[in-house]
């Protein structure tokens, strides 16, 4: 008799994919797919130096056109010469960035995977129930 399948431990790119592509079923505001968000563009830069993430103050139109409510973390680009800061991108249009830009191909920043019984970002080399 066969049983349900449950992974554990979802990947990074897991991760960005479900909050683009899928997101009914993974809201990009979940802390998986925000731990996601984060990793990708740490292990892109890692002082991150351009990017920050920032609550939505009201709602507001992201770069791509998308509409999202007040409350919600946007990355934007961090004011700089030549910037004004306002590129704002919701957490799901970064999702989608950072998935073909293939940084889960990049050497990890912190973490590996989402442990999904235990809610957190996880390093698999590190995790004891594999």
């Amino acid at each position: 008799m066969r049983g349900a399948c449950h992974v554990r431990y979802g990947s990074l790119s897991d991760s960005l994919w479900g909050a683009f592509a899928n997101p009914e079923y993974s809201p990009p505001q979940e802390p998986e797919q925000i731990w996601a968000n984060r990793e990708g563009l740490h292990r892109i830069d890692p002082m991150r130096v351009e990017w920050h993430e920032v609550k939505a103050n009201k709602d507001h139109i992201c770069t791509r056109g998308l509409r999202h409510q007040a409350e919600r973390s946007v990355f934007q680009v961090a004011k700089r010469a030549g910037w004004d800061g306002e590129l704002k991108v919701c957490a799901g249009c970064l999702a989608m960035i950072l998935y073909f830009k293939q940084v889960h191909e990049l050497p990890p920043y912190m973490k590996t995977h989402w442990d999904v019984v235990e809610q957190r970002p996880v390093r698999l080399d590190e995790a004891t129930d594999k």
